[in-house]
């Protein structure tokens, strides 16, 4: 595996990242991803080191480094600087990331709310009018005076018709 490029660092990663599921998001996103991307190859560095066949050292979690200080520390202090550090680097543009995502969510839904509403208030003046008694006037008016379709418009007597060219 030494002698495979990482499939992060191609030229061609840029154009094989996926979009967001949100179309306007998609640069945040593409932004976060080479971010994260960059800074994850770095966390996994020290793992790739440790794995190489030149590497004849012990894997114990308890074994004690020159300074006193057992791996599994070393390990801990390793991660919480990568975190601090991913936080740096790629925080922002994360936070912007998510909000774009909650922003673009909550316009996805907004129709349905708003249809569920009017659907709502369309059921709460039924049940009024009925409770009125209101449903049997409209009957009533229905039957007397029914919406017909409009008449076809007629032009004006002295306009002659529209000429096909």
């Amino acid at each position: 595996m030494r002698n495979c490029p990482s499939p992060h660092t191609t030229p061609q990663s840029a154009t094989l990242m996926a979009s967001s599921l949100s179309p306007q998001c998609t640069p945040l996103k593409h932004a976060y991803d080479k971010c994260f991307n960059s800074w994850f190859e770095g966390y996994l560095q020290p793992a790739i080191q440790e794995s190489q066949p030149s590497n004849t050292s012990s894997t114990s979690t308890s074994r004690k480094t020159g300074n006193g200080i057992n791996e599994e520390e070393t390990r801990r202090a390793y991660s919480k600087r990568k975190a601090q550090e991913f936080e740096e680097k790629c925080g922002k543009v994360w936070e912007s990331y998510r909000a774009c995502i909650s922003v673009s969510s909550i316009f996805a839904i907004i129709p349905f709310i708003i249809l569920e509403a009017i659907l709502n208030n369309l059921m709460s003046l039924q049940k009024a009018v009925t409770e009125k008694g209101l449903d049997t006037l409209l009957d009533q008016a229905r039957r007397e005076n029914p919406l017909r379709d409009p008449e076809p418009a007629v032009p004006p007597p002295n306009v002659p018709p529209p000429s096909s060219v």
